[in-house]
């Protein structure tokens, strides 16, 4: 199982935390911050429940494709912490 620590480091790693918290944040008031959210989201729906994707400006094919990455990324056994 993966880490906050290390999902955030993966989303810094691909260049993608300060577009994933722009649209996280975008237009939406959460009960919860990023950090929380990443804390108590299951890490395989991290972008599936973050936002609506085709209402951002990458658009839904763009954080489809991130997902895709994401999930074999977090199914990655040789990362994970016992």
């Amino acid at each position: 199982m993966k880490t906050t620590e290390q999902i955030t480091q993966w989303l810094k790693g691909q260049r993608l935390y300060d577009k994933f918290v722009a649209n996280y944040n975008r237009g939406v008031q959460h009960k919860m911050s990023v950090s929380v959210y990443l804390k108590r989201t299951s890490p395989a729906n991290l972008f599936t429940c973050a936002f609506v994707w085709h209402d951002t400006r990458e658009g839904n094919r763009y954080w489809f494709n991130i997902n895709n990455n994401f999930l074999k990324w977090l199914n990655n056994e040789k990362d994970n912490v016992q």
